[in-house]
């Protein structure tokens, strides 16, 4: 059975300030509840957020206040939410963030290979 999936790329999802080596935050807060809330809207609870060009993470304190207005946000619980992420240090920073979206029931999974998002997407 097939389903609809949006692929997010990190560039849309946050915006750097160059300058700072900084994250602007609320832009990128503001491009997620448009995303779920689209995403809903249309049906589509499988989202893949391409983050493997984006060189800046998030710090520990945002993925904390990422994942607690979730739900505020309109991620429920029926969301799939893949993360594709390429370098090793990148990628575990995403599984902690998986880690903290898991424990308040959001199903939200870190990946380093687009096949195994896709797999995980589709199941």
């Amino acid at each position: 059975m097939g389903f609809d999936l949006r692929v997010i790329k990190i560039e849309e999802f946050f915006h750097t300030d160059a300058r700072e080596a900084r994250i602007d935050l609320e832009a990128a807060y503001g491009l997620l509840r448009q995303v779920v809330r689209e995403s809903t809207d249309r049906g589509i609870y499988r989202v893949m957020i391409d983050a493997r060009g984006n060189p800046t993470g998030l710090s520990v304190a945002d993925m904390f206040e990422l994942v607690a207005d979730f739900q505020r946000y309109g991620l429920t619980p029926d969301h799939r939410v893949a993360l594709l992420r390429a370098r090793p240090e990148a990628l575990e920073r995403a599984r902690y963030l998986e880690t903290l979206a898991s424990a308040r029931g959001f199903n939200v999974r870190a990946f380093a290979e687009f096949e195994d998002a896709l797999d995980f997407l589709n199941n």
